[in-house]
């Protein structure tokens, strides 16, 4: 990349947003990154053309210029105002991908030029870098290859975006690359506790359409410890069960009927606790952000 390209600065500023707003996990959230700006105001189209008495195809038409939405800065309160046209029928998923893409103008400084002024090249210059911005925010193509995530449709489910988005950053995340920006691995260490991977006690339909991420791991050939495998991998002094067969390490146990929860050793087929069969997978794919941080 050319530092000087406007692809570079909108890919450049969008991880540097993502250090300064702490965002460590998928699906990142634009409602929530507005309520930690008290400088930005979220308005929507339908009460904002209440309050100026006018119908909604009168803001659409002469205020927004757009189906979408807007940014603006008030200089009297000092506050940058996002108004979201949503009337119910569009998917959540647009109305996310427009809100960020209008943080992205505020963020890049757009906001800093009159619109009316713009010459038609300049305008689409400028949308041009925020959907680069809001692109890399929403579904950032080093943390998906990070993920070894390949398919369309599951970045479409991880990073919560509409299916031609989903596509436009398959393409991206597919591209052959010959090197990682200082700005990607940033990212990825803030990424840390989402791209873990655990050993989890879990029954995989809990995961909904994220069980197909999970996956089980072989047993291991005997080692030595197990009266009934000989493994010692991932067997510790509160073990109840193999981790390896899944056979009880003390007499009268038995396998419990229902998943523990237990995040066992890297190793384990089995639960330590429980005897139950567990799997492999990204510990943002199984819990929420608030459950781990």
């Amino acid at each position: 990349m050319i530092e000087n390209q406007p692809a570079y600065r909108a890919f450049r500023m969008a991880h540097e947003f993502l250090q300064e707003l702490n965002i460590r996990w998928f699906p990142v959230d634009p409602f929530e990154i507005v309520h930690k700006k008290p400088e930005w105001r979220l308005v929507y189209a339908h009460n904002l053309a209440a309050v100026i008495d006018k119908d909604e195809n009168y803001l659409r038409q002469y205020v927004l210029r757009s189906e979408d939405g807007m940014a603006a800065y008030d200089p009297q309160t000092k506050q940058y105002c996002i108004v979201l046209n949503y009337s119910g029928k569009k998917p959540f998923y647009r109305l996310r991908w427009t809100l960020m893409h209008e943080i992205a103008h505020i963020y890049l400084g757009h906001l800093d030029n009159k619109r009316d002024s713009l010459s038609e090249e300049d305008y689409i210059q400028m949308e041009f870098e925020a959907n680069v911005f809001t692109a890399e925010v929403l579904a950032s193509k080093w943390i998906l290859r990070e993920m070894g995530i390949t398919d369309k449709k599951d970045i479409e489910l991880i990073c919560d975006i509409s299916g031609i988005a989903a596509s436009k950053r398959y393409k991206k995340v597919t591209e052959e690359y010959d090197y990682r920006p200082s700005e990607a691995d940033n990212t990825i260490r803030n990424f840390e506790q989402y791209l873990k991977e655990i050993t989890i006690c879990k029954p995989l339909e809990a995961l909904g359409e994220f069980q197909r991420f999970a996956h089980v791991l072989q047993e291991l050939p005997e080692s030595g410890k197990c009266s009934f495998c000989g493994n010692n991998q991932g067997i510790s002094p509160r073990s109840l069960f193999c981790t390896d067969c899944g056979k009880p390490l003390r007499a009268s146990l038995q396998k419990r009927e229902t998943h523990c929860g237990h995040i066992n050793h890297e190793s384990a087929v089995y639960c330590e606790l429980c005897g139950n069969k567990v799997f492999r997978i990204r510990q943002g794919l199984c819990f929420e952000e608030c459950e781990i941080i």
